[in-house]
């Protein structure tokens, strides 16, 4: 039976060989089988695996219609293409980039082609698109895609070559599963052939033969590396496609059309008795290299391609029925160091009878000495293409095929001399894996489990759930990975199934709960945990199981006991997981010992506010307000009402962490969530606490009228938060005049502040006052709010410009990649500026927070106030205020979740 984290994998159309004998070693008696062949065989039979597709494909097209080609502001293009439709079709396109890493650049000398974008062209025959999809499916199925798969041509550019037209080798850069073709339309032209090669092969097209009457077409994969050649003489017109594969398709699985393929079988077996061994020969897994580079989307079976998805379902087949495991990978190597003396080429891979190319430096430069070298497998996922691991070193020997990387590399960074330094050259080489890893269920007793290959713990906690190895699950908990959600609740599942005391593992549960960080992290872990062991039980009925929920109820509330009293200071995400608590655990007394501890640590008041709001919010049954409960409760209630801040002080002003690694807190957890403010009034209200409700307001405006300016722009939203509640509950309004009015007065007066002085981009004009471009420069100049100007005018005009800007700080450039080429001038920011635009910014925010105000309800709450309070860009200087007009706030507190 295959491990539960394996996919069995589906295949495609192949050839196989009659004959396949396997070597020599994989006959029955395996047991001498030498470890170094392994690789050897698994290679060999893999070859055998044949697919009726190629990586390009392409010819002539028969019986196709015209395609009435409309192009904007130049009509119906005749075809053949004559010259002077060529030229026209020119004036409304533009120069074609092409990308070089996250860049798109325009550069004749490796791109030379002219391109016009979609939505300026269309077909006006009907017939045209159905034959091109037809076109679309039938190269498809010559790419070696299952002829089930949907296929679907989507309309991507049309491109038109003239003489000298060409591009340098390259591959695309495509993310959605889809791969380029064109159709060559009639256009008489000699040469641009197009060439693709793919891993030591090569294919040449050329569309010039009968040029004037044949339509032709191309296609190949998107990572085939491949060329334009230059046109010789004419025009070639060309429309281009993207096949974009939208499903899968129902597909055969090629390891059944294996008629050996117990041989592969049998070498899994004989390397799974290496590892049972503990043979120092047997690798605990191997890569094998695709054909084909694929995505971080692409990177799982059912969008593989061709070979690659052939080779994938054969491995995953005979994986399953052998429990080795099967997993996808992307992998980069790097190596870097001193180049030759100049930049030449010296690697192989095109075929002998092409020509050689005049320019050295178009091919990457040879590295002599190689200084620094890495390979990792950047992402492993499962054949589903979940992430499994990521940044994994491996060596070239746990390649199956020999010399993976004797080829070209796929990028390079390179430097020329500097100084007294020579050439440097840096080489990349990304590749798309396969991953087998060797058979958990060979690993004798006590064999350390390898989690090495997993981003977090949860694999190797499944694995060994699944193999019902104790020993490996105490390992696993041991590690210093990270923990993530989805491995908690796989441990409360393992806790369960294996039927461990959980005696023995509190010390180490503990431990792996002490490193998160806050109260609230370590409560929301426990409550995964507790998840995937109700899962278990509720699946599975073992009396055991019961058993162990119970206890793990109860330790769990031991340790956030124990957790609460080290803790220094709680959050207010905290205080909103100690109401969660007290719910959950309400049968258990949990309301009276955390309003306890609460009320032993005043200090943490933001925690405590979220603490009373969530729980009255949440309170439906009384049960858990009983007897002493409600003392304690209650007495936390006022505790927050009459000692309420926003800003909470501490207990211990050095961030740190506790003995057991526990995070102290920092200032910025120290701050009262406004929502939770909001949410506390209104429950006070519902339930006519109003002697608290009332002492809440007038602390709340105290601490408004204190408040650090920077902390305006967080507890402002308390306005929003509050209308929405007065809405609901109008008879409540006249309990919130004052507040609103006094957040809003000293909003405006501290926050907002005075317009500056002297803060427009007014400037003292520069012009000769007689040519129009100076007329125009001084208007641009002396204008209050316009910053940047620019001028395309002749080259003396600009110099012109250039010489009168001079003598001023102003910032004057020419851009000579417009057309016409242009000056551009841009004022000087000076911090009478820089002030200006601070509080133009500030005037912008709170405009915002009123609109959002019902202008009713806010008309109902400050009365005659109105019209001054919401005038924000009227603030009449105040003396005696600390704050001086005009200057830039900055804003440090740390942004709260309001949710």
């Amino acid at each position: 039976m295959p491990l539960p984290l394996m996919n069995p994998g589906t295949g495609e159309n192949t050839t196989v060989s009659e004959n396949i004998d396997p070597p020599e070693d994989c006959d029955s008696d395996e047991d001498e089988q030498a470890i170094h062949q392994i690789k050897e065989s698994i290679d060999t039979l893999l070859s055998y695996i044949k697919s009726s597709g190629s990586f390009a494909t392409g010819g002539p097209i028969r019986n196709i219609p015209l395609p009435g080609l409309s192009i904007h502001d130049v009509s119906l293009i005749a075809l053949p293409l004559s010259e002077q439709a060529a030229k026209d079709i020119i004036k409304v396109c533009h120069q074609a980039p092409y990308g070089k890493g996250s860049d798109t650049l325009v550069d004749e000398s490796v791109r030379k082609t002219w391109e016009l974008n979609p939505d300026l062209f269309q077909f006006q025959n009907p017939a045209w698109n159905p034959n091109i999809q037809q076109l679309a499916r039938n190269a498809a199925t010559q790419l070696g895609i299952s002829a089930e798969a949907s296929i679907n041509a989507e309309l991507y550019k049309l491109l038109l070559y003239e003489e000298g037209a060409m591009f340098k080798p390259h591959q695309e850069y495509i993310i959605l599963p889809s791969h380029p073709s064109l159709v060559s339309l009639p256009s008489v032209h000699e040469g641009g052939e197009l060439v693709a090669r793919h891993h030591g092969d090569g294919k040449t097209f050329a569309t010039a033969t009968n040029s004037a009457y044949q339509f032709n077409y191309i296609a190949w994969y998107a990572d085939v590396m491949h060329e334009v050649r230059p046109i010789a003489s004419g025009y070639r017109l060309v429309v281009v496609y993207n096949l974009v594969q939208t499903s899968p398709g129902a597909v055969q699985t090629a390891a059944k059309l294996l008629g050996e393929k117990d041989k592969l079988g049998t070498v899994f077996a004989a390397w799974g008795r290496g590892i049972k061994k503990q043979n120092a020969d047997a690798p605990n897994f191997l890569l094998y290299q695709l054909e084909h580079e694929y995505t971080e989307e692409s990177l799982k079976t059912n969008a593989l391609k061709g070979l690659d998805k052939l080779k994938a379902d054969c491995l995953n087949d005979v994986c399953s029925q052998n429990d080795v495991g099967c997993y996808l990978a992307s992998c980069e190597k790097m190596e870097s160091g001193g180049c030759a003396g100049d930049g030449y080429n010296r690697y192989d891979g095109y075929d002998d009878d092409e020509e050689e190319e005049d320019d050295d430096d178009d091919g990457p430069h040879f590295i002599e000495d190689v200084l620094d070298s890495s390979l990792q497998i950047k992402r492993l996922v499962d054949l589903d293409g979940d992430l499994v691991g990521r940044d994994i070193d491996v060596n070239e020997e746990d390649f199956i095929q020999d010399e993976p990387f004797a080829r070209e590399p796929d990028h390079e960074d390179y430097e020329g001399y500097m100084g007294n330094s020579g050439q440097d050259a840096t080489h990349f080489y990304y590749d798309s894996l396969a991953k087998l890893s060797a058979s958990y269920k060979a690993q004798p007793k006590g064999y350390r489990l390898d989690v090495g290959f997993s981003v977090d713990i949860q694999w190797p906690i499944k694995v060994a759930v699944y193999l019902h190895r104790p020993e490996l699950f105490e390992e696993s908990l041991r590690s210093d990975r990270p923990v993530s959600d989805e491995a908690l609740t796989e441990i409360g599942k393992g806790v369960c199934c294996l039927e461990l005391p959980l005696a023995k593992l509190e010390t180490i549960l503990s431990a792996l709960l002490d490193r998160k960080s806050t109260f609230e992290d370590a409560f929301q872990a426990i409550r995964l945990l507790y998840s995937g062991a109700h899962s278990w039980v509720n699946q599975n009925t073992r009396v055991h199981g019961e058993q162990t929920l119970s206890q793990i109820h109860q330790w769990t509330l031991s340790y956030l006991y124990g957790r609460l009293e080290k803790a220094q200071t709680l959050s207010s995400k905290d205080g909103r997981s100690l109401a969660d608590m007290a719910i959950v655990y309400a049968r258990d007394g949990a309301l009276t010992r955390l309003a306890a501890i609460c009320n032993e640590h005043p200090n943490n008041l933001a925690a405590h506010v979220s603490f009373v709001a969530r729980f009255l919010a949440n309170d439906q049954d009384e049960s858990v307000m009983e007897s002493d409960a409600k003392e304690e409760f209650d007495w936390l209630v006022e505790t927050v009402c009459t000692r309420f801040t926003l800003e909470n002080t501490r207990e211990d002003t050095k961030q740190g962490h506790s003995s057991k690694g526990i995070s102290s807190g920092t200032v910025g957890a120290c701050l009262t969530n406004p929502a939770h403010v909001v949410l506390l009034l209104h429950q006070l209200a519902c339930k006519a606490e109003w002697s608290h409700h009332e002492a809440l307001l007038k602390r709340l405006m105290h601490c408004i009228e204190h408040m650090r300016i920077e902390l305006f722009a967080i507890f402002m939203p308390v306005l929003t938060a509050l209308s929405i509640y007065l809405k609901e509950f109008p008879d409540h309004v006249s309990n919130y005049e004052e507040l609103f009015q006094k957040m809003l007065e000293f909003y405006r007066i501290r926050y907002i502040q005075p317009r500056p002085v002297g803060g427009t981009w007014a400037c003292r004009p520069h012009g000769c006052g007689r040519c129009i471009d100076c007329r125009k420069l001084d208007a641009f100049l002396t204008h209050p709010s316009q910053r940047i100007e620019h001028f395309a005018v002749s080259n003396h005009r600009r110099m012109h410009l250039h010489q009168l800007l001079n003598s001023t700080e102003h910032n004057h450039v020419t851009n000579r990649a417009s057309h016409p080429e242009t000056l551009t001038v841009t004022k000087k920011q000076t911090p009478l500026h820089r002030g200006f635009q601070d509080w133009q910014s500030r005037v912008t925010e709170g405009e915002m927070l009123l609109k959002g105000l019902d202008p009713n309800l806010l008309q109902q709450l400050l009365g005659d106030k109105y019209a001054e309070l919401t005038n924000l860009k009227g603030v009449k200087p105040i003396s005696g205020t600390n704050e001086s007009a005009g200057k830039s706030l900055k804003r440090k507190a740390e942004v709260i979740d309001l949710t």
